[in-house]
């Protein structure tokens, strides 16, 4: 996650400068990268114990659903302009990390070391930018947390 949210942030150059201006857009700007590029795999296997709707169907108990965050974290109906990226985006209530007792135990580990990385490259290498072009990275998926093989940069 560090990769993309770095890629994420360098990919534009606007996106790039206002954490650079303001730093206390890290945070949020963490967050947005979480909702924005959740990995959208199969998704994760729920198990219904009760009736529960889903695009006005009716699904018994017994179902397995299949829950894609990825499309979670682009509803429409949850956020303004889903498809954009906006890096102050308040409040950011993404589902990357799972939810109730189906959230990720590592979620403030890694929430702490994508802001710390991110702050510290933003101080350190402010004139930091992508050495190719966004799509031109290569993504890798089908795990639990896909990624980028590598990501290029230059100061």
């Amino acid at each position: 996650m560090t990769g993309r949210t770095v890629a994420l942030l360098l990919a534009d150059r606007r996106r790039r400068g206002r954490p650079l201006a303001d730093r206390s857009l890290v945070r949020p700007a963490v967050e947005e990268a979480l909702r924005f590029d959740a990995d959208p795999g199969v998704g994760m296997p729920r198990h219904l114990v009760e009736e529960a709707e889903s695009a006005g169907r009716a699904l018994p108990p017994g179902t397995t659903a299949l829950c894609g965050t990825a499309a979670a974290n682009r509803d429409e109906t949850v956020f303004d302009t889903p498809q954009e990226t906006v890096l102050d985006r308040s409040p950011g209530p993404h589902l990357s990390f799972g939810t109730g007792a189906h959230s990720c135990l590592g979620q403030e580990p890694a929430r702490t070391e994508l802001r710390t990385v991110l702050d510290v490259l933003l101080r350190r290498l402010p004139s930091l930018e992508l050495a190719a072009p966004a799509a031109d990275l290569r993504r890798f998926e089908g795990l639990a947390v896909g990624g980028l093989s590598e990501v290029p940069v230059r100061w």
